[in-house]
């Protein structure tokens, strides 16, 4: 049975899909809430703390929420679009791209530090 032929709610093995629990929902709600708190009250007070001057605080700030921008903007697209599978990998892909270019970032950003403190 091809997938794509497949009733809004029914699934390959026969019977209708069942959605998810309530709980389930939730905790999904729960993880995204503690996220943006820890964006919004956390880190910009650590880093002030660090003595961070505020411009680079709140540009660090707003850089943090663009990936929400971002899934709400590619949204609609990821419904009609591939299967889950090339939209797993190809975001894993993009997570690993993005940490490895914030890792050089901040290994360059520690060895500025470190010859100002030596040298400055």
């Amino acid at each position: 049975m091809d997938n794509g032929s497949l009733a809004h709610g029914s699934s390959a093995y026969g019977g209708a899909r069942k959605p998810p629990p309530a709980w389930a929902l939730g905790l999904a709600t729960l993880v995204n809430g503690a996220l943006s708190g820890v964006l919004t009250v956390t880190v910009p007070q650590l880093l002030a703390a660090r003595g961070v001057p505020e411009p680079q605080i709140a540009a660090i700030s707003g850089l943090s929420f663009l990936p929400g921008t971002f899934n709400f903007l590619v949204a609609p697209i990821l419904d009609v679009g591939l299967s889950r599978r090339t939209y797993a990998t190809a975001m894993a892909l993009g997570m690993i791209l993005v940490a490895i270019t914030l890792a050089i970032n901040f290994a360059a950003m520690g060895v500025r530090d470190a010859a100002a403190r030596r040298y400055g």
